[in-house]
């Protein structure tokens, strides 16, 4: 998938923020399309929709699209102002079926199994996927994937 369809792709998801950093342009990368285009797509969706939902409604969720200095490679940044997550949730967040005891997250519907499934597909793709969050500040979802230059 090219640049300029995900960037599309990504102006679908409501009051997101979209930043190209690092020199990036839309015309200077593509995706190294391994298995699926929609894949990066619904990982995209998943962290959106966590940012949102685990955010209060004034909040602002961002994302930040980076060329790395590492060849080859882009980073993907979802920033929220949300609630952020405890640091001793932090550590197990990619476990299937972990859901934090914090009563603003047992408020949202869930089955602790989608920051799995994003890990892994990521890692299937090629990339890395992680969280940086302190609470009541918010949290930074960061995921690298390799590109192709056209």
């Amino acid at each position: 998938m090219n640049l300029p369809f995900f960037i599309a792709q990504l102006q679908t998801q409501g009051n997101a923020i979209i930043q190209l950093a690092g020199g990036l342009t839309p015309a200077q990368a593509r995706w190294r399309p391994k298995p699926s285009d929609w894949s990066v797509l619904e990982v995209l969706n998943h962290l959106i929709g966590n940012a949102i939902r685990y955010s209060p409604d004034e909040s602002v969720v961002t994302i930040k699209v980076s060329l790395l200095t590492a060849p080859g490679r882009i980073q993907i940044d979802v920033v929220d102002t949300g609630y952020g997550i405890a640091p001793e949730d932090q550590a197990r967040l990619f476990t299937a079926f972990f859901r934090s005891e914090d009563p603003r997250v047992r408020q949202e519907p869930g089955w602790g199994l989608g920051l799995h499934l994003c890990s892994r597909l990521i890692q299937v793709l090629g990339g890395t996927l992680g969280l940086n969050s302190a609470c009541d500040k918010g949290t930074t979802a960061t995921f690298t994937l390799p590109i192709d230059a056209p």
